[in-house]
């Protein structure tokens, strides 16, 4: 079968796949810890919460007993009012947080299991020596403001997703190239590696100055 058919046909049976792989790197992890941190913070805010929550619980009691023991049901509304008007805001709080830590929780799960599709294709493309590997477009690319038709990449390159600041592009052959665009790059490893610095370009190289060395004069007698 023709490489990048399979590759294709990866990319397919993964349809977010590709997506993932180009917010893989450092960017990701990045976002992975910020979401392990959310998640944590969460947590901790729900946990201060309910603690609040007892000792309003725990004060309604006090306020209340003595009220009730003595049959004083007329100042029971003015004498909790604003207690329980506490309690409620703290149980809407609550309300919000643990919902919060649900959708975390969901977002968390589906990014495991998207991590183990990028990882089987992965393992699909290293099993007939291909590679996946990812570049960011700087302002010395060659390739700023140039179309993907107009490039002349190795023969067994496919350009796979763009993500450009928080959107991920599905590129054509109008796609323009611009600067900070992270390009994901499927194919043979030897094609991958030789179209990096086709897309890379290099970077500017930056001359330092040789500080003027002053000759120490001998002291004057």
């Amino acid at each position: 079968m023709d490489f990048l058919k399979k590759v294709q046909e990866s990319l397919d049976k993964f349809s977010k796949t590709s997506t993932e792989v180009a917010k893989e790197g450092l960017d990701k992890l990045t976002e992975k810890a910020g979401e392990l941190s959310k998640l944590g913070k969460t947590k901790l805010e729900i946990l201060k919460l309910q603690k609040k929550l007892d000792a309003l619980y725990e004060k309604l009691g006090r306020k209340a007993y003595p009220l009730l023991s003595e049959k004083k049901y007329d100042l029971l509304e003015g004498e909790l009012a604003d207690i329980l008007s506490e309690i409620k805001m703290t149980l809407d709080e609550l309300t919000k947080r643990e919902i919060e830590l649900e959708i975390s929780r969901q977002e968390s799960e589906k990014t495991n299991i998207d991590s183990s599709h990028v990882k089987e294709l992965k393992k699909d493309l290293e099993t007939g020596g291909g590679a996946i590997e990812q570049i960011t477009i700087y302002d010395y690319s060659p390739m700023v403001g140039k179309k993907l038709k107009n490039t002349e990449l190795p023969k067994e390159v496919l350009i796979g997703t763009i993500l450009r600041g928080d959107e991920v592009i599905i590129p054509d052959g109008n796609y323009t190239f611009q600067v900070g665009d992270k390009v994901t790059l499927l194919g043979k490893k030897a094609d991958v590696d030789a179209a990096i610095p086709l897309l890379a370009g290099e970077p500017p190289v930056v001359e330092v100055e040789p500080e003027n060395e002053t000759e120490e004069k001998p002291p004057e007698s």
